[in-house]
C-alpha cells in the first residue's frame, strides 16, 4: 500500500540521517565583525551566474551555520517573550500536527475502529 511504502522511506531516510548525524560537530562560532561588520561580505553576488550564486550561498551557509543558528534561537526568544500564547500555540499546533501525522503512518494491528488510532 501507498502508506506502508511511504513509511519504509521515512524510515530507510531516518536511518540515513541518523548514521550521518552521529559524527558531526558544530562549526566554531564566527567573530561578530566577520559575520556581520566586514565590509567585503556585502558585495552583491553575480546574478548572471546562477551556479555560482547558489554556490556561494550554499558555503555562506555552511561557513556561518553556527551563528545562524544562534541568531534562530535569540530571534525565536525574543518573539517568545514579546507573544508567548503565539509561539506556545504554534509548539502545541506543531506536536498535533506530530502526533496526527505518526498516527497516520503507523501500522494498524486489528481494526478495532476509531479507538485504534488513537492509541499511540
Amino acid at each position: 500500500s501507498l502508506f506502508s511504502t511511504q513509511r519504509d522511506w521515512c524510515l530507510d531516510l531516518a536511518a540515513t540521517m541518523e548514521s550521518k548525524v552521529e559524527g558531526a560537530k558544530l562549526p566554531p562560532f564566527r567573530s561578530l565583525s566577520d559575520f556581520c561588520f566586514g565590509d567585503a561580505r556585502f558585495s552583491l553576488p553575480h546574478f548572471d551566474d546562477p551556479d555560482r550564486l547558489s554556490n556561494r550561498a550554499v558555503r555562506n551557509l555552511l561557513y556561518y551555520q553556527t551563528n545562524y543558528l544562534a541568531l534562530y534561537f535569540a530571534v525565536f526568544l525574543i518573539i517568545g517573550l514579546y507573544f508567548p500564547v503565539a509561539v506556545v500555540s504554534g509548539a502545541l499546533l506543531l506536536i498535533g500536527t506530530l502526533v496526527v501525522w505518526k498516527v497516520v503512518m503507523s501500522p494498524v494491528s486489528k481494526p478495532n475502529g476509531l479507538l485504534s488510532l488513537l492509541v499511540l
